[in-house]
């Protein structure tokens, strides 16, 4: 007769995925302490939006950091939780600091903002974004156009959270260097 996982305690659950690597063992951990994940996510995010990208961030994270982990005898695996997860808020607070920050200086609101004040014609932007690769403009209009997060991006599209976010870095910077070779032809002629 199979032992039921969902009976089994975090320890053997943690040596299960790692013999197995099967991400439903880690999925019945975060179910597991859902409640403290959840009340530590909304206090610091304040945003549905930035809670779903957590997730799929911290799901990531913990997939990782438990192929590897070994916990002390006598450690209690829900306090090393909670100190994980505080930590992974914490990196994902001041990752969203820094892109929030590269989006205002680099980001493609500085680009719209740099093409209406120079006059463009309003389809310069739609023309750039037709130059792009099919993912990156899938994750630039998701991303900015759309206001969709990350979580659904991944959802809809099947991508990583890391193929998102690639494909928006280099989707930025094409988008950047078409409207500025665009401004710089505007401007000879």
């Amino acid at each position: 007769m199979r032992e039921n996982p969902g009976t089994l305690g975090d320890g053997a659950l943690i040596l299960r995925y790692q013999k197995d690597l099967n991400k439903e063992y880690v999925v019945m951990l975060i179910e597991r302490y859902s409640a403290q994940i959840s009340g530590m996510s909304f206090r610091y995010f304040r945003n549905e939006d930035d809670v779903k990208d957590f997730s799929s961030e911290l799901f990531l994270k913990l997939s990782d950091k438990l192929r590897v982990l070994e916990l002390r005898e006598g450690e209690d695996f829900g306090r090393w939780m909670v100190r994980f997860v505080r930590n992974a808020i914490i990196d994902q607070l001041r990752s969203k600091h820094s892109r929030d920050r590269h989006q205002e200086q680099f980001g493609l609101q500085a680009v719209l903002s740099e093409e209406q004040s120079h006059d463009f014609e309003a389809d310069s932007v739609g023309l750039a974004l037709k130059q792009l690769s099919e993912q990156e403009r899938t994750c630039i209009e998701a991303i900015y156009l759309q206001e969709t997060s990350y979580q659904d991006i991944m959802q809809e599209h099947g991508y990583t959270f890391n193929q998102v976010r690639g494909y928006r870095d280099r989707g930025i910077r094409k988008l950047r260097e078409l409207l500025s070779d665009t401004n710089s032809s505007k401007k000879s002629a």
